[in-house]
This record gives C-alpha cells, structure tokens and sequence, in this order.
C-alpha cells in the first residue's frame, strides 16, 4: 500500500487551513468582535440622523430670526414669556369637553 504524498499534503492543508479559520472565527477578534462592531455602527447612525435633525430645526431657527423684522417677538413667543401689564391669551384646539384657560402669569 503506497501513500500518495500529494493527497496527504492537500489533506494536511484542508485540515490545518480549516483549523486556522475555525481559530480565526472564533477568538475575541472574530465574530464576536463583528457583531459589536456592526452594533457601535448602528448605535452611531442612529446618533448622527439625531443631530442631523437638531442641526437642521437649529439651523431654520436661525435663519427665522435672521429674516425676522421683529425678534423680540419670535423670542417672547418661543419662550412663552410677557412684559409687564401684558395679558396673554392661549387658544386650544376645541373638543368635546371644553373647559375655560385659565390665564398665565
């Protein structure tokens, strides 16, 4: 019975080769460090079309008082504030059960 070095050399190379994958899988670098990575890649994404949308309403309320002839007014409206002796009125969407505003301070 001879032996055919060059079957056992491409055997000894399927099954060290596949040795070295299954190595290479599973270690701390391996999938597992994939899948935490690709996990900090959506997280961030998700973070960045946050911002995006910040920067974006920031940026139309700057542009708003640029173009405002009055910013005082848009600021006073924004945050809800009044000067001295003023009466402010909130108007609310009408429904079924009414009830009476009661003024703000």
């Amino acid at each position: 019975m001879t032996v055919d070095l060059r079957k056992v050399a491409i055997l000894s190379g399927v099954v060290f080769g596949g040795g070295y994958l299954l190595m290479a899988i599973a270690s701390p670098q391996g999938l597992r460090a994939l899948r935490a990575q690709r996990q900090v890649i959506l997280q961030l994404e998700a973070e960045n079309a946050e911002l995006r949308k910040d920067v974006a309403r920031r940026s139309e309320l700057v542009q708003k008082l640029k173009n405002s002839d009055n910013v005082e007014d848009l600021i006073r409206e924004r945050l809800k504030r009044q000067h001295e002796g003023d009466t402010i009125y909130l108007l609310e969407p009408r429904n079924d059960q009414a009830t009476p505003a009661t003024p703000r301070p």
